[in-house]
């Protein structure tokens, strides 16, 4: 009885003619107009076919639905369905926009941006990375001094003290326990910044450089992988190239210089490999034309990996 009844009144919904259905079937029709009522009225219609007297509260909502939708206009009636749908959404929706105009947000703040420390001897590989760490957390106006201190009085003064004080930290957290005490009451980050950059950062020092050329000649291989000994040699070629920044008028003789250095820098990662590597230096050595420091790298590297594969099949 009850399938029965409800094709009859699926076939007395398609003869009537619902006002406003723009083109769309009676069921879509009316699904798009009472939609919640539309839905709420079949259950109690297909189980309750013998008590009229549960239709009761599905009849009253679907009148104060009717009575809505006559008092819409008949552009915004098509919208009802959506607006409920899109309240209901936004409502179970957490806004997790990390950014806010004059609001300070403290979630997901690392407190530490990378994890080198600077010592007394790698300020030049620590405040590029330094550097970097900031720039990704868009923090860099603080350390360039492009965002001063504003008046104690300004709206913004709150705000530009909590993000200088999470710089500040990021700052004290990745040096030195010996270099912390030299910073820790400094005002800004501005003045921590420039202090490690007087006391770590001064070119053309002798005796820095002077202790750079000695610590690239004596860098072995040793017990380190191949990747790791590269890292090491070209971390103070960095800073050997800092130290002598030769100020050139000539950019011709500027390039022959670079490809001369480089070249003996081939030879200086040749000669501080371990005698495992003898055949692959040979076959370098050999090869007539030096090759760039990239390509000697990827070749000595991948002799590397072959023979961690051979041991790895024995």
């Amino acid at each position: 009885r009850r399938s029965v009844w409800f094709r009859r009144s699926v076939s007395a919904q398609r003869r009537a003619a619902l006002p406003g259905s723009g083109g769309l079937s009676p069921p879509s029709a009316a699904l798009s107009c009472f939609s919640g009522a539309a839905l709420l009225l079949s259950l109690p219609l297909v189980r309750f076919r013998r008590s009229p007297f549960c239709l009761l509260p599905a009849l009253c909502l679907l009148c104060v639905v009717l009575c809505c939708c006559s008092l819409l206009p008949t552009g915004l009636r098509p919208l009802l369905d959506w607006s409920v749908i899109m309240a209901a959404s936004s409502s179970s929706t957490i806004n997790t926009n990390p950014t806010e105009i004059g609001v300070f947000r403290t979630e997901n703040v690392p407190m530490q941006v990378i994890t080198l420390r600077l010592t007394k001897e790698n300020y030049f590989s620590w405040s590029p990375a330094m550097t970097m760490g900031i720039a990704g957390c868009g923090r860099m106006a603080y350390i360039h001094g492009s965002n001063p201190e504003p008046a104690r009085t300004s709206d913004v003064w709150h705000t530009w003290f909590l993000e200088d004080n999470q710089v500040k930290t990021w700052i004290f957290n990745s040096v030195s326990a010996d270099i912390q005490p030299l910073i820790l009451r400094k005002k800004t980050a501005r003045d921590m910044w420039i202090v490690l950059e007087q006391m770590y950062g001064q070119k053309k020092t002798a005796i820095r450089t002077y202790q750079v050329m000695k610590t690239v000649y004596g860098i072995r291989q040793g017990n380190s992988s191949v990747a790791e000994y590269y890292g090491a040699l070209k971390a103070k070629w960095k800073e050997l190239d800092y130290h002598s920044d030769i100020p050139w008028h000539c950019p011709h003789d500027q390039a022959l210089y670079v490809a001369h250095e480089w070249e003996n820098r081939v030879f200086l990662f040749l000669a501080g490999l371990n005698d495992e590597f003898e055949g692959v230096r040979s076959q370098i050595l050999n090869s007539g034309e030096v090759s760039s420091i990239e390509d000697v790298y990827s070749c000595v590297e991948a002799e590397e990996q072959r023979r961690l594969v051979t041991k790895e099949g024995k």
